[in-house]
């Protein structure tokens, strides 16, 4: 059985601090690690900060060309540096494990056009990419083959005939639209701003 629990704080100029944990419970108490590794089998708590790129304060290359040891740099002068964050936060970043640190990056795009063909579509966020502040991804992706499934079974289906298929595209790229601006908007909502008069 495993135990999680997660947690997040957010902050002003639009960061946000995410706690995932995971507590093993024959060993809920983590014993093997050093500042570099952990065994697989330890309890653990993973770290995470989100922000604008803009807000790094390492400007060497882009930040998925950091290293884990700049990365970690990054964490520890982020929570080290803003009183407004527990200094609890600043401690934990001091023990991350450097070589499990790593960056992912969400760009936006413009939402693609229509596309045909009988031989592949595309699935979640390849057809676009939103923010991850309603946890709507997944839950797209999977209505997307939903539909898709639906589509490619009913009676109505013609092979030769990509009319029906279009209509799937259009619903699919329509649902990605909906959920975007929703999340957007919530993302708006629930930052501070970035400035203080904004928070």
């Amino acid at each position: 059985m495993r135990y999680t629990n997660n947690s997040q704080a957010f902050c002003p100029h639009s960061m946000n601090i995410i706690l995932g944990a995971w507590q093993n419970p024959l060993a809920p108490f983590a014993t093997r690690y050093t500042a570099n590794t952990i065994e697989p089998a330890e309890s653990y708590i993973m770290f995470g900060l989100s922000s604008p790129i803009s807000a790094f304060h390492n400007r060497r290359t882009s930040p998925d060309r950091l290293t884990a040891a700049e990365l970690k740099t990054e964490v520890i002068s982020r929570c080290s540096n803003a009183p407004t964050i527990n200094p609890r936060y600043a401690e934990l970043a001091k023990m991350a494990c450097t070589n499990t640190a790593y960056i992912h990056m969400v760009r936006k795009v413009e939402a693609i056009k229509p596309w045909v063909t009988q031989n592949v579509t595309l699935l979640g966020v390849s057809v676009v990419n939103m923010s991850n502040m309603l946890g709507k991804g997944a839950n797209c992706a999977l209505l997307d083959a939903v539909s898709l499934a639906e589509t490619l079974t009913s009676p109505n289906y013609q092979r030769r005939s990509p009319i029906r298929l279009h209509k799937y595209v259009s619903e699919n790229i329509d649902r990605r639209m909906r959920e975007r601006h929703r999340s957007a908007l919530m993302q708006k909502i629930v930052f501070y701003g970035d400035s203080k008069l904004k928070g």
